[in-house]
């Protein structure tokens, strides 16, 4: 959840550096997880987060790719 967060951050901020191409992307954000001393509530509050930042994404490609749409295509 982590790793995924922040990709779809640096999605959203223009930021991306390229697609996910192997779990090794996911290593860091999860040995920083494995160290972290942190409360079991902050990965409910990121697990909803996610599902936001998802969400915002698809709303993205949609406008997107309403946007690059043919006339045509747009009827």
């Amino acid at each position: 959840m982590l790793g995924s967060s922040r990709k779809y951050v640096s999605l959203l901020n223009g930021t991306e550096s390229g697609p996910i191409l192997s779990f090794a992307y996911f290593v860091d954000p999860i040995e920083e997880a494995g160290k972290a001393d942190t409360p079991a509530s902050y990965w409910g509050f990121l697990k909803y987060e996610e599902r936001k930042l998802e969400a915002r994404w698809a709303e993205e490609i949609a406008i997107a790719d309403a946007n690059t749409a043919s006339p045509a295509q747009q009827k």
